[in-house]
C-alpha cells in the first residue's frame, strides 16, 4: 500500500495567522474551538516540515518531508513529489481520501488507485479521541485511521495517527501472512516538526 508522505505529507493531506508552532513538546492538544474536521488534521502550508524516526528491520532511520509548493489545482506538493489537498469532504491525494468526512468512529470508505485497478484499499476511522506519545511529545484528541489491503503474501494493515494542527504523528504497519500470525513490520514516529496554520480550504 502506498502511504502518501506527510509521512510524506505522508501525501498528509492535513486558517490564518502566521503563528508558527515548533516541536518538540511534552504535551500538545488539538484545536480548542469547534469540532475537528479532516482538513484540521494536516496543516498544509508551504514551508511546513516534519521529521520521523522509522523502525523496521535493521537500525532505526530518520526521514523528513517539507511542503515546497502549491499547484493550480489546490494540491500542496512536498519535496518527495507527493500531493495533498484539503477538501470539504476530506483530505485527498488525487487517488484516494486519506481521511474522509465525517470524522466519526466506524466511518469507512474504499479506494481503487488509478494505476492499480485490481487493488482495493479499505479505510476506517478507528478513533477520534486517542492520546498518543511519540518522541515529539504527547498529543491528545488524535484521530486514528486504519487502512487494509490484501497483498500477495496475505493482508497488510496500517494505522495512521493524526494530531489536529500538527499532522501525521505515527504510522504502524502490520502484516498477516497467509496461515500465520500478524506481526508489526514498520513503525514511524514524529520526532520534530515546524508548521504554520493551513490556508483556507478551496470551495
Amino acid at each position: 500500500m502506498r502511504c502518501t508522505h506527510v509521512a510524506a505529507l505522508l501525501s498528509a493531506a492535513l486558517t490564518s495567522t502566521l503563528l508558527v508552532a515548533t516541536g518538540c513538546a511534552t504535551t500538545t492538544a488539538g484545536p480548542t474551538a469547534g469540532p475537528v474536521r479532516a482538513r484540521d488534521l494536516v496543516p498544509l502550508a508551504i514551508g511546513n516540515s516534519w521529521e520521523y524516526r522509522i523502525s523496521a528491520d535493521g537500525p532505526a532511520a530518520t526521514s523528513s518531508v517539507k511542503i515546497i509548493d502549491k499547484n493550480a489545482e489546490g494540491y500542496f506538493i512536498d519535496d518527495r513529489g507527493n500531493k495533498l489537498a484539503p477538501r470539504s469532504d476530506g483530505l485527498f491525494d488525487g487517488d484516494r481520501f486519506l481521511v474522509q468526512e465525517p470524522l466519526e468512529e466506524g466511518h469507512s470508505w474504499v479506494a481503487v488507485p488509478k494505476d492499480q485497478p485490481n487493488i482495493v484499499e479499505k479505510y476506517r476511522i478507528a478513533s477520534v479521541s486517542t492520546s498518543t506519545s511519540v518522541p515529539a511529545g504527547t498529543f491528545e484528541g488524535c484521530v486514528e485511521v486504519e487502512a487494509e489491503q490484501t497483498v500477495q503474501q496475505g493482508v497488510m494493515k496500517m494505522t495512521w495517527t493524526f494530531a489536529p494542527g500538527v499532522g501525521l504523528i505515527k504510522i504502524s504497519q502490520r502484516v498477516t501472512p497467509t496461515g500465520a500470525e500478524e506481526r508489526t513490520t514498520m513503525t514511524m514516529e514524529l520526532v520534530k516538526y515546524q508548521v504554520q496554520p493551513p490556508s483556507p480550504p478551496a470551495s
